[in-house]
Parts: C-alpha cells; sequence; structure tokens
C-alpha cells in the first residue's frame, strides 16, 4: 500500500513538471512575439532599392517594424536640415510580415551630399519610441547638369569649361615642343557637332577622333565619365602668351537640350629654347593651315525678323492652300534652304479636313439612301467607308488644332521663370509646336527637345 502512494506521488510530479515545462514554453513563445527595446534600437529608415539617390527628386525610404499593427502606432515627424523636405508619409500592415507595420516616407534633397537624419519618432502603445535612419548619400540631378568640355592634357593636366581659368598661365612650354591634349565631354549624351579655330603662330592638328557610342546606354543610365572625342597636337613657333585653341561642340544633355558649349580663356607661355631656321618656319605656317573640321549641321546666317515673319506667312499659306498646295509648300522649302534651315517638316494641309468632310456627309446620305432602299449589302460596305472616313475627320481635326509657331531666337529655359539656371539659346527661324502656354511664356517643342521660352521670341503660325 506504501509503495502504491509512493508511485502514484511520483507520477503526479512528473506529471507537475511537464505541465510546467508546456507553461514555460508557452510563456517564451508570446514573449518572443513582443516589440523590444532592442528590436527598435536595430531598425533602420532606408532608400527602397532600385530608384536614383538625387538631389530635388522624391526619393521614398521604408522600415518595417514588427509585432505592432498601424492602429497602435503614431508617427510624428522630426525637424529636418535645411536642405532636406518632407513630402508625405504613409503607414500600413506589411504584406509580407503579417502583424506587422510597413512606414513609408519621401523625402526630398535640394543639394546634393551624405546627409544624417534625424530619428523618426514614434508612440506604439503610447510608449515613445525613435527609429532611426540609414545614412544616405545624395547626388547631383542629371536633369540639372549641363555638358561641359574637358581638356586632359599629357602630363595630367585638366581644365574644365565651366571653371574660371586662373589669373596666370597654366603650364610653360618651349617652342617647338608637342603639346598634346585630348578634347572630351562630360554629363553629354551625345555630341552633334564639333569645330574649332586655329591658333596663331602655330601648327594645330587633330590626330584622332573618336566613334561616340553607347548613345541609348547613357540616355537611361547617368554617367560621370568622360566621353573622349578628339584627340590633337599643338606646337607654337614663336615667344610669347598664347590663348588654349578654342573648341565649340553642340552636345545634347540629359535633360534632353542641346547646348552649345566651349571653353574658358586659359593661357599657355611659349619660351624660346632654340631658333628657328626662316625656311622650316615659313613651311611650318603653311602647314598651320591645313586642318580637319567636323561636318557642321548647317549654316549660320543671320535670320531677321522678318525672315521670320515672312517664314511663318509661307507656312501659313501651305497650310491653307486648296489648289495651290504643292506650289506654297515649294517656295516655303525654298526660302527655308535660302536661310540654311532645315526644309523636311511640312505643315498639315487643312484641304484634308475639307475633304474628310466632304466625304462623311456624302456617305452619310448613300447609307440612309441604302438603308431605305433595303440593300444591306451596299449599305455595310457605305457604313465602312463612312468610319474611315470619320477617323480622317477626326485625325484632321487633330492636326490641325496643333498650334506651330516659329522662334525668332531667345533662350529656352526648363521653368518659366526667368532666373533658371538652364538657358540655351535656340536658333532663329526654328520652327516649333506650342504645347502649353502661360501669362508671358509658351512651352515649346521642336524634335527631341522641349522649354519654356518668352511669347515676345515666338511668331504663331495663324
Amino acid at each position: 500500500m506504501e509503495k502504491q502512494r509512493i508511485n502514484a506521488k511520483s507520477r503526479f510530479i512528473k506529471r507537475l513538471l511537464i505541465f510546467g515545462f508546456l507553461i514555460l514554453n508557452v510563456n517564451s513563445s508570446i514573449f518572443s512575439q513582443y516589440l523590444t527595446y532592442s528590436i527598435i534600437k536595430d531598425l533602420r529608415i532606408t532608400p527602397i532599392e532600385n530608384q536614383d539617390l538625387y538631389a530635388n527628386t522624391e526619393i521614398k525610404f521604408e522600415v518595417t517594424v514588427p509585432y505592432t499593427m498601424p492602429s497602435q502606432m503614431q508617427i510624428s515627424i522630426p525637424d529636418l536640415p535645411q536642405n532636406v523636405t518632407f513630402q508625405t508619409l504613409r503607414r500600413t500592415e506589411s504584406y509580407s510580415e503579417p502583424g506587422s507595420t510597413r512606414i513609408e516616407l519621401w523625402l526630398s534633397f535640394s543639394k546634393e551630399g551624405t546627409y544624417k537624419l534625424p530619428a523618426l519618432n514614434v508612440k506604439i502603445n503610447d510608449v515613445k519610441r525613435t527609429i532611426k535612419f540609414s545614412e544616405v548619400t545624395i547626388s547631383v540631378n542629371p536633369m540639372e547638369l549641363s555638358p561641359r568640355l574637358v581638356y586632359v592634357f599629357e602630363d595630367g593636366t585638366t581644365i574644365y569649361s565651366d571653371q574660371i581659368p586662373p589669373e596666370k598661365e597654366i603650364f610653360s612650354v618651349e617652342l617647338g615642343q608637342k603639346i598634346n591634349f585630348t578634347v572630351n565631354v562630360q554629363y553629354a549624351v551625345q555630341v552633334l557637332q564639333m569645330n574649332w579655330h586655329i591658333p596663331e603662330n602655330s601648327i594645330f592638328s587633330q590626330t584622332r577622333a573618336y566613334e561616340i557610342t553607347e548613345v541609348k546606354y547613357r540616355e537611361k543610365s547617368f554617367s560621370e565619365k568622360l566621353i573622349p572625342v578628339a584627340d590633337f597636337e599643338w606646337i607654337i613657333l614663336e615667344e610669347g602668351t598664347y590663348k588654349l585653341p578654342q573648341m565649340v561642340i553642340v552636345a545634347t544633355g540629359y535633360n534632353g537640350y542641346k547646348a552649345e558649349i566651349g571653353i574658358n580663356d586659359y593661357f599657355v607661355k611659349a619660351k624660346n629654347a632654340q631658333l628657328v631656321q626662316t625656311e622650316e618656319k615659313n613651311k611650318m605656317f603653311e602647314e598651320a593651315f591645313i586642318f580637319e573640321k567636323t561636318e557642321i549641321l548647317h549654316e549660320n546666317k543671320t535670320i531677321s525678323q522678318e525672315d521670320c515673319q515672312k517664314l511663318a506667312d509661307l507656312r501659313k499659306s501651305e497650310r491653307n492652300a486648296i489648289f495651290s498646295y504643292f506650289t506654297n509648300k515649294k517656295n516655303r522649302m525654298e526660302f527655308e534652304k535660302q536661310l540654311g534651315l532645315p526644309s523636311d517638316v511640312k505643315e498639315f494641309p487643312c484641304v484634308v479636313l475639307y475633304f474628310s468632310c466632304f466625304l462623311v456627309l456624302l456617305f452619310v446620305i448613300l447609307l440612309v439612301f441604302f438603308i431605305a432602299k433595303k440593300s444591306y449589302f451596299k449599305g455595310i460596305f457605305v457604313a465602312v467607308i463612312l468610319m474611315c472616313s470619320v477617323v480622317l475627320m477626326i485625325f484632321s481635326i487633330a492636326k490641325i488644332n496643333d498650334i506651330h509657331a516659329i522662334a525668332t531666337g531667345g533662350v529656352l529655359q526648363s521653368i518659366p521663370e526667368e532666373s533658371a539656371e538652364a538657358k540655351i539659346q535656340i536658333v532663329q527661324g526654328t520652327f516649333v509646336q506650342i504645347v502649353e502656354t502661360t501669362k508671358e511664356w509658351y512651352y515649346i517643342e521642336f524634335g527631341s527637345s522641349g522649354g519654356w521660352i518668352k511669347k515676345e521670341n515666338i511668331i504663331l503660325i495663324k
């Protein structure tokens, strides 16, 4: 009997231990699902992947807070640095981690640089916490960069077109010494044109022209790499101080604008190391005038306000002509060729709209007639032609409603403000399309470029 009591007591103790062990496991599981201070401390708000961290763009940050529902959380934005602007915030339940909250923030940075942002203030179940931001590096926005010219010399000396030149010479050379350098462009998608001026009292020649490729790649991916355009050799023949050879390059930037860029006035000093024979010197002077030049897009001719007005009138006559369309088109093209302007863009003739309206009216009458005569097969045929005529009429109306104009020159800007940084000179006589208008500005497009221009620099084709 005593032995049975001992066995029963032993079984009771074993069951008690097993029950306690299960309780302990359940509690540890519950506690492991609780948001602790150490978990909060390890969280970081980071920019999402696969986005460009550029200045003056909205950048998305996010963080997932585990074991917390959105209704349990309150968020307040801290005081941000001067160059950082808060845009918007959103908190939602995380689909990838049920029972957690995903916080999404959008910030913009007005300048490039590395930023250490103050921690985000949150209140979870009335308990105050902070979530830190990861350090973020913001790059300059390529849309705000204009292409620039870069000279790289054989000794490593590098000068940039947008830098202020020093007051003294950048280096000295001996007479007859070869100065080799490479002309590059930076922040450019494509180089369209290059020419240069022959320096006086020197031999100057192009030794290599580079094939500029990967245009489509650069359009999609910003790069700060230098794009070599050509190598040159320069030999100075007389003592003195000489200005660096002046290059003029037309290039397309990441913002889509075409820009003409040239180098500032940098100087080189030439010293006399030995006498140069008169015959050799004369011969070298003759060779100095043998040079190559890349093809120019079109001749630079002076186009007056009257020329622009005449061109607008010719295009108006071409568009509105009924029986003399081809004659007016020929006159306009000849005048554009005289001005050195492209003449391949023709006006959409209004006569196409008149003809399509006539067809619509005619086939509506025919359709009613065949339906009344119960000639359904003919009616279907006429209905098909009627639909095609309606499509042609709608297309013609859309084309004629496009507002075109002739630019008389002026400055093309990225925003309708005279203080805008991105400024590009537009060629007189350029045929443009008006896309948007304000009180004093037009937004125009021509080719693959576009921008804002003062109304006073535009002649509408009415």
